[in-house]
């Protein structure tokens, strides 16, 4: 007997809820680096790090071959347009974006972080997405109901 595409719909929301729950979402921050006991740590913490800060200090683009800077995006939005749910806000959206992010890392080896932000305003939401400083190569903005997401970024200062 062949299921209806309502049954297998509700079928794949309840693995869906199941799974977001199982591993508390679908992200996760790991080191690239070996971590063998807490001695490693004293070269990629401290007293270690200092020295590739120093030479960033000295070198500011050295910051692209001593950290993930160049490999780091974020994706930046305040979900007010959310793949056929309309405005459903940031805390409501996250799923959506940490997919984005995890599609980011699987097809094309980018790391990518999910930064959800409340005002809808566009001209709050660049303000408050200039506020930030990570240490990004690059921000995208996608879910956001402003005409064009990507000159609202622009308009941030970091394309």
């Amino acid at each position: 007997m062949r299921t209806t595409g309502a049954v297998e719909a509700a079928r794949s929301d309840e693995e869906a809820i199941h799974l977001h729950q199982l591993y508390g979402g679908k992200m996760q921050v790991a080191p690239k680096c070996p971590i063998k006991g807490p001695a490693d740590f004293s070269v990629w913490y401290t007293p270690g790090a200092p020295a590739p800060c120093r030479v960033i200090h000295a070198d500011p683009a050295q910051v692209y071959e001593l950290t993930n800077k160049a490999n780091l995006i974020a994706i930046l939005t305040d979900e007010s347009r959310v793949l056929g749910l309309g405005n459903i806000g940031p805390r409501a959206g996250l799923p959506v974006m940490e997919g984005k992010a995890m599609l980011f890392k699987y097809l094309g080896g980018v790391d990518a972080v999910a930064i959800c932000l409340g005002p809808q305003d566009e001209k709050e939401f660049i303000r408050v997405a200039q506020l930030r400083e990570l240490p990004l190569a690059r921000s995208t903005s996608k879910t956001s109901r402003s005409r064009d997401a990507f000159a609202s970024c622009r308009n941030c200062g970091r394309l």
